[in-house]
């Protein structure tokens, strides 16, 4: 398949912003369902803007951090357990958002918030890929 029959397949009319973004990147980082469209669909229920703080846990590769950080300009937080921080800041790099996007390695129930922080506002699923899926979400949480 070369590239402009992958980015036929990976475009989609309801998600315009996701669509600008290579194809071939898009699909190398991919870790299930596609990050962009998920954050697209849930920037249309939260007010992003220019000088917000996001916390982005379970960032996965950081597709969704830089959606976050290129298409409404908050400073993100891209937090995940399996990929190194390294991996990702190496990716920002290439996209120009380390100024932007500070990627780290957290588990989120080990969070160090302070007492009486507020919880992560909006959460969206991130299903997994498992003979037995469980429950799982990415909290994206404006602070």
């Amino acid at each position: 398949m070369d590239s402009s029959q992958l980015r036929e397949r990976v475009a989609n009319a309801r998600y315009p912003r996701s669509a600008t973004y290579d194809a071939v990147w898009v699909v190398e980082n991919r870790m299930g369902s596609n990050g962009l469209w998920l954050t697209e669909w849930l920037s249309e229920a939260v007010s992003l803007a220019p000088g917000m703080r996001v916390l982005d846990l379970g960032c996965g590769t950081a597709v969704s951090s830089i959606l976050l950080a290129k298409e409404f300009g908050p400073r993100v937080w891209a937090a995940d357990l399996w990929i190194s921080p390294s991996d990702n800041w190496d990716c920002l790099g290439e996209s120009g958002l380390e100024e932007s996007v500070m990627p780290l390695r957290a588990e989120a129930h080990e969070l160090p918030f302070a007492d009486g922080c507020p919880p992560p506002t909006h959460l969206r699923p991130r299903p997994r890929r498992s003979p037995k899926p469980k429950p799982a979400r990415e909290a994206v949480c404006v602070l």
